[in-house]
């Protein structure tokens, strides 16, 4: 995960992170886990948690999430083939939440509404 984060959401899966290079940020039930190296957490379904990588280097974490099938649906209709997984393309734009949200939905991830910004009036 290059930096970036994954918003708050819970999902109908056991999902579980090992961490192989840089540092994972997770946020769990509202306590936040850092996953250096060596490290493994494990969140059960239906808690809500978020991924952060703080960065500036890429974070490499071996994912188990079991059953597995939603995830492989939710990434095979929403992502793309690459070329060069060291080299990923930068996206032009921020995919569209409503569209991430309804495929996760369909998938069994729910995925919170960003938070609303305050006006500066």
């Amino acid at each position: 995960m290059a930096t970036g984060c994954s918003p708050p959401h819970s999902e109908k899966t056991h999902e579980a992170f090992y961490g192989l290079d840089g540092i994972l940020e997770v946020e769990v039930g509202g306590q936040r886990y850092r996953l250096e190296p060596g490290a493994f957490l494990s969140i059960q379904p239906g808690v809500v948690h978020s991924l952060h990588n703080p960065g500036p280097d890429w974070a490499r974490v071996l994912t188990i999430v079991s059953p597995g099938s939603q995830h492989d649906r939710f990434f095979s209709t929403l992502g793309e083939p690459i070329e060069d997984p060291a080299n990923p393309p930068q996206p032009s734009e921020p995919p569209s939440f409503e569209r991430v949200q309804q495929v996760a939905h369909s998938c069994g991830m729910d995925f919170l509404p960003p938070p609303q910004r305050e006006s500066l009036a």
